[in-house]
């Protein structure tokens, strides 16, 4: 079994200018450094290395899309196939959950108890922390189990 290398985005001339697209550009490469670090299997490798030759194929004016598109597929799929997260991604995720599943049923609980339905207001931002404390819960036991990337978003 042959390790392969995974390959780095390089810069295209022209966006020397352009900071927003280096900013893109600089976040997917740290991505792709702490993925060398690890041990990935071979096909997870060859599925990087094609997604970086697409981003090289892409046209300059959806370049940033397309980069930004690649770093959402890679991360689904290391999520997917590893258990692989970003820092805070649980958190991230969990807080409109939490807004959506907690917040709104205690508010309407709330205002079904006072009578008042302007309580429904009360309640997010109890749904708000309670959707921020399991995401870190979550993020807290990926980092333990080695399943978080030192990367963020």
């Amino acid at each position: 079994m042959c390790k392969l290398e995974i390959r780095k985005v390089t810069y295209r001339r022209g966006i020397e200018g352009n900071r927003s697209l280096i900013g893109v550009h600089d976040q997917l490469n740290l991505l792709l450094s702490e993925l060398r670090r690890r041990k990935l299997p071979d096909d997870l490798v060859v599925f990087i290395n094609a997604e970086v030759s697409a981003i090289e194929a892409a046209p300059e004016a959806l370049l940033s899309r397309k980069i930004k598109k690649v770093q959402a597929d890679i991360l689904k799929l290391l999520e997917k196939e590893l258990k692989l997260v970003p820092r805070n991604y649980y958190k991230n995720t969990w807080m409109p959950l939490g807004l959506c599943f907690f917040g709104v049923p205690i508010g309407i609980l709330l205002g079904a108890v006072f009578g008042n339905m302007a309580m429904v207001g009360v309640g997010l931002p109890f749904g708000l922390l309670l959707g921020v404390a399991v995401g870190m819960a979550m993020d807290t036991k990926a980092n333990d189990q080695n399943h978080q990337l030192d990367f963020e978003v």
